[in-house]
């Protein structure tokens, strides 16, 4: 009997094993009579390699999460593995030899055109985002990618699809998206309230500002009246409490116009020209200087921002550098690398305290002693904030204070 292509392992010379198939036939005398055999023996290694790795792979695709399906150029259905049938619902023996478009819900039967159409061409399709419907009628979100199988010529003859469910993300991210809109409808409606409160109490502040400094100015002018038309009739108590009145009216009068101008601030934006630093510094120490300061300002300081708004940081901060050095001495107005600065040579202060000389209603000195409103340089703060600069001090006590701020541009 002849032996045909017997699969068996034979041994090399150099002792490694072979894979071979093995056919073997009688060869007969010229009386018919078996005197030996002929063998042929083909090396199949390379084919039992093949089949290793086909059956690797196909216990892969059989183990995934994910649905792999195989279909040809018609879409019909070649192969579909257990992920295929947990995703849809489907046994393989419901889907091999069908259509794909069973999976397809009615108002996207066209996405297989198109698809099919793109894999004909030799394109890949990837991380296609579309529903597709199971078994059971319900519709799953799936993350799809397809791409072409070819043959041994390069010819394409169908595709190979990986579909993943992507459902609980995308519940995640429509509740994700409800939350952020109900978040911003609240937002939205908080900041409308906000803003209409801001302009009530923006109107009460004016109407108030405006009912008090009447009636401080009317102190102001009556108390200076009866001291100098009735001052030799009052006694000495009664022109110091007049004084005394005089001041604290003014001092009021002072702080309610401070106050005005920080509220302002918080919804001015400023109007950005180049701005001559130097010659509005020497303006206000022409109108204001103090006879016991010598004031030695820079040439050539120049910045971009708001003339108006940046003479009001100048005039405050040396109105500060004035009254702070009350013995007099040299205020200097210059510039160190990128930031201006207003220098003083007076009693300067303790460096625990530097932050809080730029709050509101925050002074270091009792108002007795160096009269003040606590505004001054929170207003001057705002401002070079609304230009996007910064604002620092640097004092030593005894020694002086250096104001330092940048005007960004």
């Amino acid at each position: 009997d002849k032996v045909d292509h017997m699969q068996t392992v034979r041994r090399r010379k150099d002792g490694s094993l072979v894979d071979v198939s093995v056919t073997v036939s009688p060869v007969r005398d010229e009386n018919g009579v078996v005197v030996g055999a002929s063998k042929i023996a083909r090396d199949i290694s390379d084919r039992i390699n093949a089949d290793i790795l086909t059956e690797h792979l196909a216990a892969i695709i059989q183990s995934s999460d994910d649905a792999i399906v195989s279909k040809d150029l018609n879409g019909i259905v070649k192969s579909w593995n257990r992920g295929a049938e947990r995703l849809f619902g489907y046994l393989a023996e419901e889907m091999v030899g069908k259509p794909i478009l069973i999976l397809l819900p009615p108002d996207r039967q066209n996405e297989e055109t198109s698809i099919l159409e793109r894999v004909r061409r030799g394109e890949r399709v990837d991380h296609f985002e579309t529903i597709r419907l199971r078994k059971d009628g319900r519709q799953v979100h799936v993350s799809v990618t397809i791409s072409p199988i070819r043959d041994r010529t390069g010819r394409v003859i169908g595709a190979s699809k990986v579909a993943r469910d992507i459902s609980e993300r995308k519940m995640f991210e429509a509740t994700t998206a409800a939350i952020t809109q109900d978040l911003e409808r609240h937002v939205r409606e908080r900041t409308a309230e906000l803003q209409a409160a801001n302009k009530e109490l923006e109107s009460f502040t004016y109407s108030i500002a405006h009912d008090i400094r009447a009636p401080l100015r009317a102190m102001v002018t009556t108390s200076k009246v009866l001291m100098e038309d009735y001052g030799s009739e009052l006694t000495e108590g009664a022109v110091r409490l007049l004084e005394r009145q005089v001041g604290s009216a003014t001092h009021l009068s002072k702080l309610v116009d401070d106050l005005l101008v920080y509220a302002r601030l918080g919804k001015v934006a400023p109007q950005f020209a180049p701005v001559d630093l130097t010659s509005l510094a020497r303006g206000i120490v022409s109108r204001t200087s103090s006879p016991l300061h010598t004031y030695l300002i820079e040439d050539g300081l120049a910045a971009q921002g708001d003339a108006s708004l940046l003479h009001l940081v100048l005039q405050n901060l040396l109105d500060n550098a004035g009254k702070f050095s009350p013995n007099g001495g040299e205020i200097t107005v210059g510039r160190a690398g990128t930031a201006f600065f207003v220098r003083d040579r007076g009693m300067g202060f303790d460096m625990a305290f530097a932050e809080k000389i730029f709050v509101p209603f925050e002074r270091l000195v009792r108002n007795d002693d160096i009269p003040g409103t606590g505004i001054g340089l929170a207003n001057v703060k705002r401002i070079v904030e609304k230009h996007g600069g910064s604002i620092w001090a640097n004092s030593v006590l005894g020694e002086g204070t250096t104001i330092y701020f940048t005007i960004p541009g």
